[in-house]
């Protein structure tokens, strides 16, 4: 039933979703309607989430894992950038922008991510 997949939705993911800095206000009906709609997506060690110039098309939340954010034309170290884990945030200023992402976002080791489209963002947000 619909009801029975709403809360099996909330149990694995309105904690994780309502823990980030967007959400941590929304009401619990909003937190449901979002969980709803992302999607959970695996990603392996190295695999690159979004690349600088891609268009901002989804926002993410780390279920599990660690990426790394990586500067566009970034030589350093990889252990002197800025690191994102589990119940982080991205993706949401080039969905809200319409600009393009301004930096890579690698996984520093196997992730799950849960993907929020811009569509159902904006659907969620009338």
């Amino acid at each position: 039933s619909p009801a029975l997949k709403a809360e099996v939705l909330m149990v694995m993911y309105g904690e994780c979703i309502s823990s980030t800095n967007l959400f941590e206000d929304a009401p619990e009906a909003v937190v449901k309607a979002i969980a709803l709609k992302v999607s959970p997506v695996e990603y392996y060690t190295d695999d690159y989430v979004v690349r600088a110039g891609d268009p901002g098309t989804h926002l993410f939340i780390i279920l599990s894992g660690r990426v790394q954010i990586v500067p566009k034309n970034d030589t350093r170290s990889r252990s002197s950038r800025a690191k994102l884990e589990s119940g982080a945030l991205f993706g949401e200023m080039p969905v809200f922008s319409g600009k393009p992402h301004l930096t890579h976002i690698r996984c520093t080791e196997p992730c799950e991510l849960l993907l929020l489209s811009k569509y159902d963002l904006e659907d969620l947000l009338v």
